[in-house]
């Protein structure tokens, strides 16, 4: 207990200063969605850069981390993938259409809901990591990944909603609440450091990152692309954009080490 002590006087100061950095970075990256005029192909390109994103972090971070950080059988990761994509089609498919039920709403709005699930979800695991690596000398190393995951997520987000026709208002508080999960994420870790329960490396992690892969590679391939590629305008910009948010996941991935 004494040791833990002594790690979490010193984890916390650069875990409040590196949790502020990302909350920050994910609350003002999807602020553009605010804007009122903001055209509809626009908003593609982003998404485009968003989907690159999301399918780099399924195939470059989220399933290479948990085959690499857990002794369960590769089977179990896969049907935890197989879970988190078959959850989001769940909830895009029936849980969200009948809860929005008489409401004003389209398939853009469900779409943007149901990756805000996944994004908050995933964020909360970058927290803990980001807690854990606070306590290091090199806290930078993986606090710049983190700040790129964010900044490029809540482009995606604010993009998404924002095709959805929400309000300023709206988009602002969904915004808010994806940004304050990476803090939670990292304020769960320092009360649950002695039992590891969290940390990367930790099995729940892993299990955590399984299931985020499938949600995001549905939000990216199910939703996304689909929105992004039913116009063939300018299309070359759009897949010069989804390589290069592949890129992006690439370089952060190999950053952070």
């Amino acid at each position: 207990m004494r040791e833990f002590g002594k790690f979490r006087s010193a984890m916390e100061p650069n875990v409040l200063v590196n949790s502020l950095i990302i909350f920050l970075i994910a609350l003002v990256g999807g602020l553009w969605g605010l804007a009122r005029k903001i055209s509809t192909e626009s908003l593609h390109l982003a998404l485009s850069l968003a989907a690159g994103f999301f399918l780099g972090s399924v195939f470059l971070e989220l399933l290479p981390n948990s085959f690499s950080q857990n002794s369960s059988d590769p089977r179990t990761i896969g049907g935890l993938a197989l879970a988190g994509y078959a959850l989001i089609y769940v909830l895009e498919k029936g849980i969200i259409p009948h809860a929005l039920s008489g409401k004003k709403s389209d398939g853009h709005d469900i779409v943007a809901l149901t990756a805000l699930i996944g994004l908050c979800v995933h964020s909360i695991s970058e927290g803990s990591a980001l807690a854990l690596a606070s306590g290091a000398e090199n806290s930078g190393g993986i606090l710049l990944p983190i700040a790129l995951h964010k900044g490029i997520a809540s482009l995606a987000l604010g993009s998404l909603f924002a095709l959805a026709g929400r309000s300023p208002k709206q988009i602002a508080l969904y915004l808010l609440l994806f940004a304050l999960m990476t803090p939670l994420g990292a304020a769960l870790t320092v009360v649950l450091a002695p039992a590891g329960e969290l940390g990367a490396g930790s099995q729940l992690y892993s299990w955590i990152s399984a299931l985020t892969s499938g949600v995001f590679l549905y939000v990216a391939t199910a939703d996304i692309l689909p929105e992004v590629m039913h116009s063939r305008a300018a299309m070359g910009w759009k897949l010069l954009l989804l390589s290069a948010g592949m890129v992006i996941m690439w370089g952060a991935v190999h950053m952070g080490g």
